[in-house]
Order: C-alpha cells, then sequence, then structure tokens
C-alpha cells in the first residue's frame, strides 16, 4: 500500500506520532500460502490487540475493514460502549467500508453476520488511484451485479421467500444510472474515476446497512463466487478477487434468467415434484461439498442453511402457485430488473474487467467455475434464480452446459469487437 510512492503503513504511524499519540500496529496476514480470511481466529487477535487502545485505525483491505470493525463491534458488545474506529480505504474494492455486516468465513463457509461501521471512513483519491487496478475492476464488478441482483430481489419477495427493500433499491440508483448507465467516468482509473468509484462503494454498502441484509447487492452470481472461494484450498490455488468472480458469475446468471423467461411453461409444471424431501437433498449436498471437503463440516454448515429454505418454500406452495398462474406478469417485472448478457458484458469490457474465468488472477478451470454455478444453491439460505430453476425442474446438465457456451460466445464476440 502506497501513496505517492510513500509506503502508507508507515506514512499514517508517522503522522500520528508526531501529534505525540502513542501508537501500537497490529499486521493481519493469512495462514502460509493462504489468503487472509475474516476468521473467528484473526477477530479474537484484533480484540486482545485493541484492550488498550481508546481508538482503532483499520488501514486496508475490505477483509482488514470487516475483521478490525467485527472485533470492535464484539468488544463493544461485552464492555457496553462504542469503540471509537476509523477505517483508511486503500482501494475502491469492496462496499465493506459502509456496510453494518461483516462476511464471516464458518466452517470453510462465508456468511453474512451483523456488525457495525466505522466512526469516520476516510477515502483519499490519491491512495484509491495508486492502488493495483485490478481492486478498482474487482470493486466495480462487485456492485455492477446490480444488473440481476434485485430481480433475485424480487423473485424472493413475489415468492414469499424473502422481502423486497424499496430503501435499498432507491440508495442504489446511482449505481444503476451511473455505472449501468455507463456514464464516461466509469472507466476512468483516475482521480475523477477513483471518486466515482468510491462514492458508488459507499452507497452500495449503505444500500446494505438500510436494509439490514446483503441480498440487494447479493444474490445467485455471489453465491457462486462463494462456491469459488471454499473450493479454492482443495483445488490448490489461492482465493480469487470477489469482485471479478461475481461480476462474471452474473453474467452466468443473466443467461440463466434470459432461459427461464423466455422458455418456462407455467402450465407444464408439475407443482407436485417441485418439492424435494429433506433426505434427497441433504444426500445432494453431502455428494456436492465432499468434493471439496472430506470433514464433512462445510456440508454440514451449507445443510443447516439450506434446510431452512427448504422449509420455507414448502410453507411457501400457495405462493408459488399464484406466481406461476400470473407467470406473464411475474415475468415482466423481472426483467424491470435485468440488465441484457450483452449490455452488462459491454459494461465490463469498458471499465477493463476480465472477460473470461480463465484470465482472471487467480485463473479459474471451467470445470471448477462450472461446479459452483450448479450447485450454489445448496449452500445458503437465501432464494435466486438459481433455486427458482432447480427446484423448478428447468437446471439441469444440459442447460449448464448451454450456458457456459453462450457466455463463451458473448464474450468471445465482445473481445473481438474491441474498441
Amino acid at each position: 500500500m502506497q501513496r505517492s510512492n510513500v509506503n502508507l503503513k508507515h506514512l499514517v504511524k508517522r503522522q500520528l506520532q508526531a501529534t505525540g499519540r502513542n501508537v501500537s500496529t497490529l499486521t493481519l496476514e493469512g495462514a502460509e500460502g493462504q489468503t487472509l480470511t475474516t476468521s473467528q481466529v484473526k477477530i479474537d487477535q484484533v480484540k486482545q490487540a485493541i484492550q488498550s487502545n481508546p481508538v482503532v485505525i483499520a488501514l486496508g483491505s475490505g477483509c482488514i475493514t470487516d475483521i478490525t470493525k467485527h472485533a470492535c463491534f464484539e468488544t463493544g458488545q461485552i464492555q457496553d460502549e462504542v469503540i471509537p474506529l476509523i477505517a483508511i480505504q486503500t482501494a475502491n474494492s469492496v462496499c465493506a467500508y459502509t456496510s453494518r455486516m461483516t462476511v464471516l468465513t464458518i466452517n470453510g463457509v462465508k456468511r453474512t453476520v451483523p456488525s457495525r461501521m466505522a466512526n469516520v471512513l476516510i477515502m483519499d483519491t490519491q491512495i484509491l488511484q495508486d492502488a493495483p487496478p485490478i481492486y478498482r475492476t474487482g470493486g466495480l464488478g462487485d456492485v455492477a451485479v446490480a444488473a440481476v441482483t434485485f430481480a433475485d430481489l424480487h423473485l424472493a419477495a413475489a415468492l414469499d421467500m424473502g422481502k423486497w427493500n424499496q430503501l435499498a433499491y432507491e440508495t442504489s440508483s446511482d449505481i444503476r444510472n451511473i455505472l449501468l448507465g455507463q456514464h464516461a467516468s466509469i472507466a476512468d482509473g483516475g482521480i475523477t474515476g477513483q471518486e466515482v468509484a468510491g462514492k458508488l462503494m459507499a452507497l452500495a454498502g449503505l444500500a446494505l446497512t438500510l436494509c439490514g441484509d446483503s441480498a440487494p447487492l447479493s444474490g445467485y452470481e455471489h453465491m457462486t463466487s462463494h462456491m469459488l472461494d471454499m473450493a479454492a484450498k482443495s483445488n490448490g490455488r489461492a482465493v480469487g478477487n470477489h469482485g471479478h468472480q461475481c461480476a462474471l458469475a452474473a453474467v452466468l446468471s443473466l443467461l440463466l434468467y434470459r432461459h427461464i423467461i423466455e422458455k418456462l411453461d407455467a402450465g407444464a409444471i408439475d407443482i407436485n415434484t417441485c418439492y424435494p424431501d429433506e433426505k434427497t437433498m441433504r444426500r445432494r449436498i453431502d455428494t456436492v461439498f465432499s468434493q471439496i471437503d472430506a470433514s464433512g463440516a462445510a456440508a454440514a454448515e451449507c445443510a443447516s442453511d439450506y434446510m431452512q429454505k427448504l422449509g420455507k418454500w414448502r410453507l411457501a406452495r400457495p405462493r408459488f402457485e399464484t406466481f406461476l398462474s400470473h407467470w406473464e406478469q411475474e415475468k415482466t417485472r423481472l426483467q424491470k430488473h435485468l440488465m441484457s448478457p450483452e449490455q452488462f458484458i459491454d459494461l465490463l469490457y469498458k471499465i477493463g474487467h476480465p472477460l473470461r474465468f480463465e484470465e482472471l488472477e487467480v485463473p479459474l478451470d471451467r470445470d471448477e467455475v462450472r461446479w459452483a454455478f450448479y450447485n450454489a444453491h445448496l449452500m445458503r439460505k437465501r432464494f435466486a434464480i438459481g433455486d427458482l430453476a432447480f427446484l423448478g425442474g428447468f437446471f439441469d446438465e444440459s442447460l449448464c452446459d448451454q450456458i457456459f457456451e453462450e457466455f463463451d460466445h458473448l464474450t468471445n464476440a465482445r473481445i473481438k469487437q474491441g474498441g
């Protein structure tokens, strides 16, 4: 981390010491050969370090910020006081800086839990500009998923599997107008572009905070990215850039939506087949996650969430029946919240975002991505398009293959077009 070729950690420490303050530092690192993750072990490490410090400063990535703010959150609950926290944003990489939530890794599975925000957020455009470009494209990719996530939010609400949040939708209006609307500033990696990107990141985090849930900007594409992260260790690779993974997975989600909207024949669905029993789904979950975790811990964690979703799905059967009987109107409502796959790919290209999983900074094998996308509905209780596709009997191996073929065709065409 640098600011105008000066080590940022040293710069901040010197400036604080120059005011006569006592400064102690803690550097957080991942296990040997592994990327740092937001684990309870790291949170406890920070909790121990902040016991004698009246003010805490988080200087670093979204992961550093999540760990620090959650350590302050847990300490504050124990001491019944608010621990003063300042966050210095070092890249436009995530929306964690303004989110009152933390993404915590539990038994190898990412879970979003309530947390707190910083009292002060410092966004220095020079620092943001000096960050490696992949952080900016990853951050914009993470927020650009609004091209599909509000459709997932609407879908869940329509089926009584979640709640629509109008406040989060309205707070995200600049994301739709500026980023999805392809304003010229989003392609600018300079000071102006970093300022715009930073504001979009902040709005995204605030939208989630106002909603009290990450769902407005975290749908099936995020579930796919979480699956890829879960599989990283067993596949002998590092965890990849979260935003890049989410954005490319959003293309897959948009293609899945297109298939459902164009081809779903509501009258031909045998609704009795849409409600698998718990034993069947538990076997499926065990089979899927045993491929990446022989201990069974990941499968157990995912099953605990999924069974809640399955139980709620059964109770919501009348809503599903109504949904199908009004399918023509429902698909029109869904389309209002969807960008076309072609437009979304064009957006990613213009901001300098990679268009192939194999070309990410941590390259992803096609079979691994396919495994993640096809099975992502099994990893959490949140309802999204992958759930409707699977439970409705549409999402089979053949459709999955077709979606990846279309993904290749569209991304290759955009790369060939250039410009």
